[in-house]
């Protein structure tokens, strides 16, 4: 059977910082790809370098050598004028700290993902509750978020993450702030949704309940990603 291509493909990826005259190299040649509906999970201790690897995937850093695609588009050679509408237009972003404009609604929060990509504010509004319904906030949709719990907002943000069917999520932590049982049922949302929507997805976390959730597995440690089986046992480095 013919695998569909890669929504995301990195290739031999470095980031150099300087610190005090000094390189630090916080990415070390990473290379993997994520296709249509697959979940990809990555685990590793602060400072190991997953944040910034998921900051290169998601156009928010260059990297400072390899080469990056998404959806066939070298992303690492566009101009950097050309990367916040690949932002916009590709990819969906669920962050630990929500990321919710306090003023506006958990409808009005879900629907500027809509508007600030063209739509019609009616149509906006009718796609963002359909979003937040499919999220269990049928029930929420005019509360701000001061008047939301944690799940609940997180829930939100995850709405807002898939309410225009991008085909790339990256998600930063996105059980940190979260409970037990929120965060399982936060992590389970996020699965159904994607293989719902046939987006790809990468999540970085330190909860180990990501790996009953997810198709693939890495290990971050120092720069290096390996990939490794559900019992955590390192298969292969890349």
């Amino acid at each position: 059977m013919t695998l569909p291509e890669p929504v995301l493909k990195l290739e031999n990826v470095r980031k150099v910082y300087t610190e005090e005259r000094v390189p630090v190299e916080a990415v070390r040649g990473v290379s993997l790809e994520v296709r249509p509906g697959e979940i990809l999970g990555i685990m590793g201790p602060s400072g190991s370098g997953k944040t910034t690897l998921l900051s290169i995937m998601g156009c928010i850093l260059r990297p400072t050598s390899g080469e990056m695609w998404i959806r066939g588009r070298n992303t690492a050679r566009l101009p950097e004028r050309k990367l916040p509408v690949v932002r916009r237009e590709e990819i969906g972003f669920v962050f630990q700290s929500f990321n919710l404009f306090p003023a506006l609604s958990a409808l009005e929060n879900v629907a500027l993902a809509l508007r600030i990509r063209g739509m019609a504010g009616r149509e906006a509004r009718a796609h963002a509750e359909e979003a937040l319904t499919k999220v269990g906030l049928s029930d929420r949709l005019r509360f701000l978020p001061k008047d939301l719990s944690g799940g609940q907002k997180q829930r939100v943000s995850l709405a807002r993450a898939i309410v225009a069917r991008p085909p790339l999520i990256l998600a930063d932590e996105p059980t940190g702030s979260l409970d037990s049982e929120n965060g399982r049922q936060v992590l389970a949302l996020l699965r159904s949704l994607a293989r719902e929507n046939g987006s790809a997805v990468a999540i970085v976390t330190h909860d180990h309940r990501v790996s009953e959730l997810v198709d693939r597995l890495f290990r971050m440690e120092d720069g290096r990603l390996a990939e490794q089986h559900a019992n955590h046992e390192e298969v292969r480095p890349s």
